[in-house]
């Protein structure tokens, strides 16, 4: 062990396998995996969402599309 993180030696790996002639066969089997972790991570996101803020400031958003012309 040489007594470094699991992130640092990820890093270093990923930056190696970059580098590779293989690089672009290894992306297009990480992006299944990238794109599950994206949608986990918005839809989180989207659930952490507090719905009395958007109450609150809804005025803000009638202003704002009102001052754009665009209707919400």
């Amino acid at each position: 062990q040489a007594g470094l993180s699991r992130a640092l030696g990820a890093f270093v790996i990923g930056s190696i396998l970059g580098t590779t002639t293989e690089a672009h066969h290894i992306e297009k089997l990480m992006a299944p995996i990238k794109n599950l972790f994206g949608a986990i991570f918005f839809v989180s996101v989207g659930m952490m969402a507090d719905e009395d803020v958007y109450i609150t400031f809804a005025w803000m958003k009638h202003i704002a599309c009102a001052e754009s012309g665009r209707a919400w």
